[in-house]
């Protein structure tokens, strides 16, 4: 519908609508049907958060139910952290092959899985009651601005996996297909070879 009407807009104003909306969008939809056979994600989609090969900061977060996680939680482990927050539609999209990703390694208790959400307690738990939960831990930040100055993180959703204390993966995107989540699953499965 919007495409029918751009031949009636000036051609300057058509050719900036099709390059910010139409051509980024494309973009996208080329990355999800070719990267995957890579096995990689391109740097556009590693893009804010902590820089690979960071060790993570010292934190104390508190879950919905005042389970603390500590940096020292970190140790001996690979962890996926999930960054997100209510309302994000690529966080959505996630969240049901986040928790097939965690289910697929809940019998190996070297791999845990924690979400960070940037919205208030109350909004969070209205939520889990429309959609249910992740199957693993969700714990809150003050907001967006807390998640800019502790964790370097500006887009949603976002996620690190982390070995040892120490991000070896990040990105941007939603792992919101099959090739994604396959994706997922063996690079953790690549990281676990580093804890033994």
């Amino acid at each position: 519908m919007i495409i029918s009407r751009l031949h009636k807009v000036h051609p300057q104003w058509r050719s900036n609508f099709l390059l910010r909306n139409l051509i980024p969008i494309g973009s996208f939809l080329l990355f999800y049907t070719s990267t995957f056979a890579q096995s990689t994600f391109p740097n556009d989609f590693r893009k804010g958060g902590f820089e690979i090969g960071a060790q993570y900061p010292k934190v104390s977060l508190y879950s919905l139910d005042s389970t603390v996680f500590n940096t020292s939680d970190l140790e001996n482990k690979i962890t996926l952290i999930n960054y997100w927050f209510v309302g994000c539609k690529g966080c959505l999209q996630e969240e049901a092959f986040l928790e097939e990703v965690s289910e697929y390694f809940s019998d190996d208790n070297r791999v845990q899985f924690i979400s960070i959400t940037t919205s208030p307690p109350l909004e969070v738990q209205a939520y889990l009651e429309k959609h249910g939960g992740f199957g693993f831990p969700i714990y809150t930040l003050a907001g967006f601005r807390a998640a800019k100055k502790e964790f370097k993180v500006r887009t949603f959703p976002h996620s690190q996996i982390v070995v040892d204390g120490m991000v070896v993966e990040k990105f941007t995107a939603p792992i919101a297909t099959v090739e994604m989540k396959a994706w997922l699953i063996d690079r953790i499965k690549e990281a676990l070879k580093g804890l033994d």
